[in-house]
């Protein structure tokens, strides 16, 4: 009587698990509701562990961080508040805390031959520190790394990597050079071969790695569009030492998808900045008058406050590089960026379309995602139902297979 009424609760939990699992995987592929993506705070995309100096950011009232880097080795921070006077003060390497009217920030200065100067002013619209210059991250959490995005080149085969080393070495890219500057000619490079090549590409294309697609490509058995200038770029420029993550544009305006799109960010490692790099855009980046590169957060940003004018894009044609003026390309990016747009940050993998790979990043490990506009649902929402779902079923299996066993045991 004992075993059939466990026998009973377990078939009860058993049933009661695969349909929290069926809800999860609904909810999975309700994509639009965006229940298989987290959203995180702007700030979270720039900053990487490798290279933070702010680790975290605690702020009981709503501010505004202006960051800026000098040639010095000593930290000057200042707060400036309406309510109290600035407050100035150097530190040298080390770890200490600042709260001053502010809340709290935690200060990790690593020696780098590098001061900081932090300024506060009240920003009542944000619901946490912004970042208004990147020069040095700030973040209410440094959670992620350059390598839960960027995948080295050991994660690809490596003829395929000899390959495309054999071609980068062509375009003389050396050591000596700076990250922007490898980044800028690898792009000129692959959008003068692809660029001829624009259109709806070939099902076999999503199935292929970076480099079949440029070897299908380059070879006119397929064309190419936003997500495959993407993948190719980003394996390239990580085979040239440039880690590079991919970012996939999504979102709704009144219900209406918006035009579905793809771009890289490469980490430029002298500033310590994603760039924004768009080959289908004909975009190698675009950067401030100061010189300061802009990442797909900050174009958002500049766009839901019209702050355009002073942009200069390095635009990419016949495989060469000028300076043009964002007007020549506000269109464009306004269009496939709009300030309604989810950006969702993929993880790093080399085989991002396997069945695990893909289990891993829809039901377990959603991919982070920023919005500036669009509503943020809780992807606890469907995590829960499969954590619980997934428990269940396992605990409700053990317990059916030991009470068969048990009951196939010979007295």
């Amino acid at each position: 009587m004992k075993q059939r009424t466990i026998r009973f609760g377990a078939l009860l939990l058993l049933a009661a698990s695969i349909a929290l699992l069926m809800l999860a995987t609904w909810m999975t592929m309700v994509r639009n509701r965006g229940y298989d993506i987290s959203y995180v705070a702007p700030s979270e995309v720039y900053v990487m562990k490798e290279n933070s100096y702010l680790v975290s950011v605690d702020s009981e009232s709503r501010s505004e961080a202006r960051i800026t880097v000098a040639d010095q080795q000593h930290l000057n921070w200042r707060h400036d508040a309406s309510s109290e006077p600035t407050q100035h003060q150097t530190r040298s390497s080390g770890r200490f805390s600042i709260s001053e009217g502010i809340g709290s920030v935690e200060v990790e200065l690593i020696p780098s031959g590098k001061s900081v100067e932090l300024s506060y002013g009240d920003f009542p619209n944000a619901d946490i520190p912004s970042v208004s210059s990147v020069s040095l991250p700030l973040a209410t959490s440094v959670r992620y790394s350059i390598r839960d995005f960027a995948a080295p080149p050991s994660e690809w085969p490596e003829n395929e990597v000899r390959q495309a080393e054999e071609i980068l070495a062509s375009l003389g890219l050396i050591d000596s050079m700076t990250a922007r500057d490898k980044i800028l000619r690898i792009a000129a490079h692959l959008h003068n071969e692809l660029d001829q090549h624009r259109g709806s590409p070939e099902p076999f294309m999503r199935r292929s790695s970076a480099w079949q697609q440029y070897v299908s490509a380059i070879g006119g058995r397929s064309r190419v569009y936003c997500s495959n200038f993407a993948e190719i770029f980003a394996f390239f420029a990580s085979v040239a030492g440039v880690p590079t993550r991919l970012v996939d544009v999504r979102g709704h305006l009144a219900d209406v998808p918006l035009a579905a799109h793809a771009f890289n960010e490469a980490y430029d490692s002298d500033s310590n900045q994603w760039m924004y790099v768009d080959l289908q855009l004909s975009v190698g980046a675009i950067l401030t008058a100061s010189g300061r590169a802009l990442n797909g957060v900050d174009i958002l940003l500049r766009r839901q406050a019209s702050n355009q004018h002073d942009l200069i894009v390095k635009g990419l044609a016949r495989g060469k590089i000028s300076n043009e003026p964002i007007s020549e390309f506000s269109e464009m990016v306004n269009f496939f960026i709009p300030s309604e747009a989810t950006l969702v940050y993929l993880w790093a993998s080399a085989n991002r379309f396997s069945v695990a790979d893909r289990a891993l990043r829809l039901m377990i490990y959603p991919q982070p995602a920023v919005s500036i506009r669009q509503s943020r649902p809780n992807s606890t929402l469907r995590l829960l139902p499969s954590y619980i779902g997934a428990v269940g079923f396992v605990f409700s299996v053990c317990i059916l297979l030991y009470l068969r066993g048990k009951r196939r045991r010979p007295l």
